[in-house]
């Protein structure tokens, strides 16, 4: 028998060895993986959001009640890092003057960096790195691109990305959006320090860079309370929850009914759809769709013996979608589009399955 792992106040849930993963409803078996079986639960305090294993089983809004509740917020406010920042008692002028000297300090800094961006890339000089350091900074494992950061001559990319993920850890006057839209253009203030020659190498810099900046600011913009991420996803469970009766003849699946490429492919996609919502950063939740959509691929053309068609992979991922009934699915399509890569989405394999996920919300 193997245990499961659930929150803390949740009992694991035992599974034997006998036990199918395509058996289970996502609501009774969520994720199987490495003799785990990892099953999403609701908030510790059943408000009818999901909860969070890094909130030790809250959801966002009972999170920060409960956090409130241990400390209090009298003269301050708390930010997730841990730090307390004091208000400052102010007058209303001196208000108003701060955002009228901040306003201009920003407008300031955004034509400053757009001009010295420019003369640096007429210039042809990309910040003085020499050709081994941007090398070094665009291999493909994201260990190495960590080391090569630290050198004396890759200093100036690492403050630039420490002052940008501080600001936007500290600046919660901004709304996702807003700063989907900052991410949007630090990733394309970065490609100016590559050649158009090096493409690929830009290329791999840009998911190094991304993976960096994403994951440091993942609980400052992933199913915030301020959004309405957390309402749209309860209502995208249940509306997911009640199509449960859904049979794969009805969805003409081209699999055979019951055969083990069905088990497997079904099984293996659903394990990675949950398996998304774990994934901080939004190439490797990219990364968890693109799996699930060749576990099926694969499975198609083993029943088959011949190439999957586009209706067919549909079909089959409608399925995996319904049986897996990923948490917090729209928070994390709507992270991965604010967030990643453009050039990811809009072309290539990553991009086609992505599209297909995203039509499959609005069933």
């Amino acid at each position: 028998m193997i245990m499961s792992f659930a929150p803390p106040g949740h009992t694991p849930i035992p599974l034997h060895q006998d036990q199918n993963l395509s058996n289970f409803h996502a609501d009774t078996a969520a994720l199987h993986l490495q003799g785990f079986l990892y099953q999403a639960e609701k908030c510790r305090k059943n408000c009818g959001f999901y909860g969070n294993p890094a909130w030790h089983g809250y959801c966002s809004r009972c999170w920060i009640q409960q956090r409130q509740q241990a400390q209090p917020l009298t003269d301050g406010f708390r930010h997730h890092t841990g730090k307390l920042h004091i208000k400052p008692d102010v007058t209303e002028a001196s208000q108003l003057l701060n955002r009228r000297d901040a306003f201009q300090s920003v407008t300031n800094y955004n034509v400053n960096s757009e001009q010295s961006t420019a003369s640096l890339y007429q210039a042809g000089s990309v910040l003085h790195f020499s050709r081994p350091c941007l090398l070094s900074l665009a291999r493909g494992d994201f260990s190495e691109f960590l080391k090569a950061l630290r050198c004396l001559e890759a200093q100036p990319l690492l403050t630039r990305c420490n002052n940008f993920i501080q600001r936007m850890q500290e600046d919660e006057t901004i709304s996702v959006d807003k700063k989907a839209e900052e991410v949007q253009s630090f990733y394309q203030q970065i490609t100016l320090y590559y050649p158009d020659h090096m493409s690929e190498e830009r290329d791999r810099l840009l998911d190094n860079i991304e993976k960096l900046v994403m994951t440091r600011i993942y609980k400052s913009v992933f199913c915030l309370h301020s959004s309405q991420d957390e309402q749209k996803d309860l209502f995208l469970h249940k509306r997911i929850k009640s199509l449960s009766w859904v049979t794969p003849r009805m969805l003409q699946l081209p699999l055979a009914e019951g055969s083990q490429e069905e088990k497997n492919g079904i099984s293996c996609s659903v394990t990675a759809l949950i398996e998304m919502d774990s994934k901080r950063a939004p190439q490797d939740k990219l990364s968890c769709v693109s799996k699930a959509c060749n576990y099926l691929y694969k499975s198609i053309q083993s029943c088959k013996m011949e190439p999957a068609t586009a209706d067919d992979l549909l079909s089959c991922l409608i399925y995996s979608t319904l049986k897996a009934n990923p948490p917090r699915l729209w928070s994390n399509l709507e992270y991965i589009t604010r967030f990643c890569n453009p050039k990811r989405l809009m072309a290539g394999e990553c991009g086609y399955y992505f599209t297909n996920l995203v039509s499959i919300q609005y069933i």
